[in-house]
């Protein structure tokens, strides 16, 4: 199986529309459909019904949905329980700076990961510690 598309279907079914998850997926509604026909073709059925301008999961797409919210919720407990043992083994092995300045890190979300740590609604508020990483380079 295919964790991108299934990935993609699921976006998609908590958002409710394949125009607005492309908007937040950052690609075209045609490739979003595209891939979820593929995750369809893997499964060998429907996981939605589409009604117009409108689609709504089937029973198949429910319990779809229901493995990917696991699925993928394992998958946030597993990035911080790694983050968090790697913070720690790190903190143990360093020794201790005489500089009174320390680098920070800052650690970065990955844009995809944004959406499953804040609510889904219809507002275009950010979550606090998400967003865009912008780059700004200047010549001299």
């Amino acid at each position: 199986m295919n964790y991108k598309h299934l990935y993609y279907f699921w976006m998609v079914a908590r958002i409710g529309g394949v125009v607005r998850a492309s908007h937040r997926l950052h690609i075209t509604p045609q490739t979003l459909s595209g891939q979820i026909k593929l995750l369809e073709q893997r499964f060998g059925g429907a996981l939605f019904v589409r009604e117009g301008r409108h689609i709504r999961l089937t029973e198949a797409g429910r319990i779809a949905a229901d493995y990917a919210d696991d699925i993928f919720a394992k998958g946030l407990e597993l990035d911080a329980a790694v983050r968090e043992s790697l913070r720690a083994t790190h903190a143990l092995s360093r020794p201790p700076s005489s500089s009174p300045l320390r680098p920070q890190s800052h650690p970065v979300a990955h844009p995809d990961a944004a959406p499953l740590m804040r609510p889904l609604s219809n507002d275009a508020t950010r979550t606090p510690g998400f967003g865009h990483l912008t780059l700004v380079s200047r010549r001299d």
